[in-house]
């Protein structure tokens, strides 16, 4: 019950959050950005969702090969698309995806505690890349707005905190005597509530053992980023809107980590206000900023095509 009540508010921001950007739109002018679009360029991001879904699958097949014998490389993907569909389509809440993939898999000759192990590490690495780059896209935006804007502290807080988060995190997953130290942290009676967290840490240690793969891992998880960093850039050119590849490095990882934040339906409105907000602060107007961010959503939807025919293969078969 507790859950429902959980996603219900959560879909309720997501909603709340478009509809006050889409108040705020000048549909004459949208409609017009739309049909001047270049078609050929808003197909890229697409082919870069496709690109970046099954990136994400072979690393994380990489990274369960560590301690378990992974699904072929097709497997992997399948159940990758599988996951990212269902994950958006059932409100199951920010771990959906993740959700869906461990039930998948759960049949499977592959462990169960190596399942989740390689999912839990999966999304510690990932975020820690996004941090990473983050950290970057904060730095970039205070350097450009200068001392004399109101929004510069705000930018060089988050620098700071981004980066301290991505030093806690490397520490956590490259220095055993701080993956020991966090274990006896979360040890502690009052602690022992954030099953989460003990879990999140037996998953790190399980694979302490490799820390070259884990290095490799994460590279691979810092170059995933200038996926959707390309998919700004290209979205961007298609609305004849003025942004360079470096521009489109601060602000696409600052938007990808806001979406990770739990408060909203998979990052729905809140990934659409950053990049109105963040866009704005480099001279795009709210209209075009929303109509490139929305667009760029729906070509994200539409490189789940994948996982919404597998879905139906997979639901035929079971009903025949």
């Amino acid at each position: 019950m507790a859950n429902c009540i959980k996603v219900a508010l959560k879909v309720g921001i997501s909603l709340v959050a478009l509809l006050v950007l889409f108040s705020r739109i000048d549909w004459n002018k949208a409609f017009h950005l739309l049909l001047d679009a270049n078609l050929l360029l808003l197909a890229i991001p697409v082919f870069i969702s496709v690109a970046d879904r099954v990136w994400m699958a072979w690393k994380w097949r990489m990274l369960l090969a560590v301690i378990a014998e992974p699904p072929s490389l097709y497997k992997a993907i399948k159940v990758y698309y599988i996951s990212s569909f269902q994950g958006i389509a059932i409100p199951l809440g920010g771990l959906g995806p993740d959700i869906v993939r461990y039930v998948h898999l759960r049949s499977s000759r592959i462990p169960i505690n190596a399942i989740a192990a390689s999912i839990v590490l999966e999304r510690i690495i990932g975020i820690t890349a996004t941090m990473m780059i983050a950290s970057y896209g904060a730095l970039s935006f205070a350097r450009r707005l200068g001392s004399e804007s109101e929004f510069s502290t705000s930018f060089i807080w988050a620098f700071t905190i981004s980066l301290a988060a991505a030093t806690i995190s490397l520490l956590l997953l490259f220095h055993k005597f701080s993956q020991s130290l966090m274990a006896k942290v979360f040890r502690v009676n009052r602690l022992k509530k954030l099953p989460l967290m003990q879990k999140t840490i037996e998953s790190v240690q399980s694979f302490s053992y490799k820390p070259g793969e884990i290095g490799k891992n994460l590279l691979l998880s810092i170059i995933e980023q200038l996926f959707s960093v390309l998919s700004l850039y290209f979205g961007a050119m298609a609305f004849n809107i003025s942004l360079s590849l470096y521009d489109c490095l601060a602000v696409a990882p600052i938007s990808s980590l806001l979406q990770r934040l739990p408060i909203s339906y998979a990052g729905i409105g809140i990934k659409e206000g950053a990049h109105v907000f963040l866009l704005g602060l480099l001279g795009v107007k709210f209209d075009n900023a929303l109509v490139l961010s929305t667009s760029l959503f729906l070509a994200f939807l539409l490189s789940l095509l994948p996982g919404i025919i597998w879905t139906i293969g997979e639901n035929n078969l079971s009903n025949s």
